[in-house]
């Protein structure tokens, strides 16, 4: 099963941080509050090989900023945007 948040392009980069940031650390939280919160994990949301659309700007902050963002997600982002 695959989650995804999108965001329009037009999403403020700092709300897409935040949103971001907090599905990221929030996971624990919200896991258990409906049957398909448990596939919104870490692993799930770095996983762009079964993603359609690229990665928003206040994502990739977020995740460079936290050490995750990978060459293979950078390359990804620019044969998708």
């Amino acid at each position: 099963m695959r989650y995804m948040v999108l965001a329009h392009d037009k999403v403020d980069p700092e709300l897409a941080y935040l949103m971001t940031k907090g599905i990221w650390e929030g996971y624990d939280i919200y896991k258990d509050m409906h049957p398909y919160c448990k596939y919104a994990t870490q692993e799930e949301m770095l996983n762009y090989k079964a993603s359609f659309d690229p990665y928003h700007e206040g994502t990739i902050k977020f995740l460079k900023e936290i050490g995750v963002w990978t060459p293979e997600h950078e390359r990804y982002q620019q044969e998708n945007e």
